[in-house]
């Protein structure tokens, strides 16, 4: 348990420190493990966790630098005791970096290693350079990922790294809840009077310290410059025990449950300037989309798929007719690049050209191709399952991560997704249905519901017969509907191969 004994505030060079002193079991310092924490085998409150975080602890301030101007700087340790073998998978870490065209995020310091008691004394395996990877996740997210070495049952690995960005709009989100037990998890986390952030909540897990107070400094801008004195906010959030999430089959990401904390940039004010209002609304993202050259601005150009819907839609005798055929060509022609997106980064005749592209690539051109064959079609921007539902209170453009088309025919209306060659005309991939999406209009733009609308069944028909001995005998026949009709095609395309998948959907789900 950590108690808190003394707090001071002082800047040093440019930067606002709120130092705590801390008296603790665990003094977290780099490599410097318990005897309880070796003497762990099973953890006491979760006896059949896998792994547990021993803890967990981030923290994010500002930093002045006079020729740049403020940076966000982003610490981290962690550090995690692997239980047993099906814990491994916990030695595999991933590390978010952001980039917009030339601008990155700097990660540095990055430090890991693995613990073992070898003969009653400690000995610890580091990472090398060359086992550190990185890998492009969308247009604006890369990740840095490393596996810890000699991983064992009993060890203890324990990782360490600082993040500089320039991106103020993206203040780290925290999560206090894994899905293994976590027995101290703490975000530090203090903002200079000229941010401000409004913070949201989630999840159930109450806090066992939870800290926001007003602190004051002074700061030098630059050479020659008077100091000036300001003020800034200080958050301390502490959970402690905090039980492992159990995922359930049918619920989106666990990021949608987890306990967590994250921050949105809703203005800046620096000294003699007036204010800069960032505050969002999924008004003000709609109207950017719109206007995007790679949004709405692939959507407003005429012509350039004229002759390939008036090929593709020959001989369709009704606008549904005319759609499917569209939706037919595409998902048959452009192949999926496997990276989800709600721009298109190719442009829509390139993609065509191509025969390649991003989802964003493939369904902006549906839109526009049935626009281009007189159908109304319109984006509704979501984000997957996986990546997370969209939040009507929480307007951010970085949760969304991918785009579908709403058509109408007539006086109903329909849903298209041209991304995966096994979805059908009319219906939705299950990945996308994550509660409510985003219709962008030309003229307006509303939340709307995801619902599949389809009705999904399994029946088991026996046709069973007993003999004289007793022993029966018969047919069985299976039969699916709606996303169970899809999902078992997606993922067994010649027949039943048994578990389709983990959560019991089909592949990408």
């Amino acid at each position: 348990m950590l108690l808190f004994v003394k707090k001071t505030m002082c800047v040093v060079g440019g930067v606002l420190w709120l130092s705590i002193t801390l008296l603790s079991a665990q003094e977290q310092k780099f490599g410097k493990i318990s005897p309880e924490e070796w003497a762990m085998k099973t953890y006491p409150l979760d006896s059949n966790a896998n792994a547990v975080v021993l803890f967990d602890v981030g923290k994010s301030y500002f930093k002045y630098h006079p020729n740049e101007g403020f940076k966000m700087i982003f610490e981290r340790h962690t550090r995690i005791k692997i239980l047993n073998k099906q814990g491994y998978d916990y030695a595999d870490i991933q590390i978010p970096l952001y980039h917009n065209n030339s601008r990155e995020e700097l990660l540095t310091g990055l430090k890991a290693e693995t613990h073992e008691m070898l003969d009653g004394k400690l000995v610890s395996h580091k990472l090398e350079k060359s086992a550190i990877f990185k890998e492009k996740l969308t247009e604006r997210w890369g990740i840095t990922k490393f596996g810890f070495p000699n991983v064992k049952e009993g060890s203890i690995i324990e990782y360490t790294y600082t993040i500089q960005s320039d991106f103020f709009l993206n203040l780290r989100d925290w999560t206090f809840q894994r899905d293994i037990p976590v027995m101290w998890s703490e975000y530090d986390v203090v903002i200079p009077e000229y941010y401000y952030y409004k913070r949201f909540f989630q999840g159930y897990i109450g806090f066992h310290k939870n800290v926001e107070e007003n602190t004051n400094g002074t700061i030098t801008f630059g050479a020659g410059d008077p100091p000036v004195n300001y003020r800034a906010t200080h958050y301390l959030m502490v959970a402690k025990d905090v039980p492992a999430f159990k995922d359930e089959q049918f619920i989106t990401t666990p990021n949608d449950y987890l306990s967590k904390i994250y921050f949105q940039l809703a203005s800046i004010m620096y000294p003699n300037r007036p204010v800069e209002d960032l505050s969002n609304s999924w008004e003000k993202i709609a109207a950017n989309l719109r206007e995007d050259p790679d949004f709405g601005g692939q959507l407003k150009k005429k012509g350039l798929v004229a002759e390939t819907v008036a090929l593709v839609t020959a001989g369709a005798a009704s606008p549904e007719e005319k759609a499917a055929k569209i939706y037919s060509f595409i998902q048959n022609t452009v192949k999926w690049d496997e990276i989800n997106s709600y721009y298109s980064i190719k442009g829509i005749r390139k993609t065509l050209d191509e025969k390649t592209g991003n989802s964003g690539d493939i369904n902006l051109l549906l839109i526009n191709m049935l626009r281009e064959a007189d159908i109304q079609a319109d984006p509704v921007i979501l984000g997957t399952r996986r990546s997370g539902r969209l939040l009507s209170f929480y307007p951010s453009e970085e949760k969304v991560n991918y785009v579908v088309a709403l058509v109408k025919l007539g006086e109903k209306y329909i849903f298209l997704d041209a991304v995966d060659d096994l979805t059908p005309f009319g219906m939705l991939p299950y990945k996308c249905l994550s509660g409510e999406g985003y219709l962008i209009k030309d003229d307006a733009q509303q939340w709307i519901s995801l619902d599949g609308g389809k009705e999904s069944n399994h029946t088991c028909n026996l046709v069973l017969t007993m003999d004289e001995n007793g022993k029966i005998q018969g047919d069985m026949q299976h039969m699916d509907k709606g996303y169970l009709q899809h999902t078992y095609q997606a993922a067994n395309p010649v027949g039943w191969q048994g578990k389709i998948c983990e959560r019991g959907f089909c592949r990408r789900c």
